[in-house]
């Protein structure tokens, strides 16, 4: 499956959302408290990874983190549950 960015949307959104398909599996938005922290947040809803990321300066690596949970997330699908 295809993973595909989409921008928030809402009337206080920020950030982008991921899709895997039509299903939404995580979201990289700005953070509110940037000067004590980093600048994103990073937010994963699928099960068996926590949800809140720890944030990213950089827009664009906050993405590749969370790409990078979700792919990590699909390769372990296939294995066997004993």
């Amino acid at each position: 499956m295809k993973l595909l960015w989409k921008p928030n949307k809402g009337r206080h959104a920020n950030g982008v959302r991921l899709y895997l398909g039509r299903w939404e599996v995580g979201a990289v938005e700005w953070s509110m408290t940037s000067r004590s922290g980093p600048n994103y947040n990073i937010h994963c809803f699928l099960p068996g990874i926590r949800s809140d990321i720890p944030g990213e300066d950089d827009h664009e690596v906050a993405k590749q983190k969370l790409e990078g949970a979700v792919k990590h997330w699909l390769s372990k699908i296939d294995e066997a549950i004993e």
